[in-house]
């Protein structure tokens, strides 16, 4: 499922995630899923619809909990779609505070290091130049 996320979550506007990620068509019973899973497809459908109070808070959540049940890459888009969470709500200070909660138990892949320090540095900058 990361995998697939990884090729549409953030390509893909917002009106075209309905029946993918938003109301996903391919799940016939969601509440039969477990509830893992359940908090990792509310993330990425707060992702698709590009809320990012629903980002952190629901990313927050599948990540609660998540070593040893959800793979590095699904732990490591969660990690990166609750920073986003924050730096959408105007909470700069929440990606630090999510990477510390989180970061160091999820290993930093080659294909996302840069990203996540794009956003440590984006959350660390003067926010007297916003």
């Amino acid at each position: 499922m990361a995998f697939v996320a990884d090729g549409s979550l953030g390509l893909l506007p917002a009106q075209d995630q309905y029946g993918v990620w938003i109301e996903p068509a391919w799940i016939s019973d969601a509440a039969a899923l477990p509830a893992k899973a359940r908090e990792v497809l509310a993330a990425y459908a707060a992702a698709a619809a590009r809320e990012p109070p629903a980002m952190r808070s629901a990313a927050v959540q599948a990540l609660t909990d998540s070593q040893g049940v959800l793979d590095d890459n699904c732990r490591e888009q969660l990690l990166i779609i609750a920073q986003l969470g924050a730096i959408g709500s105007g909470d700069l200070a929440g990606v630090a505070q999510i990477k510390e909660q989180f970061g160091e138990q999820v290993p930093v892949s080659q294909y996302r290091y840069a990203i996540r320090g794009f956003l440590l540095a984006w959350a660390d900058q003067d926010a007297s130049v916003l």
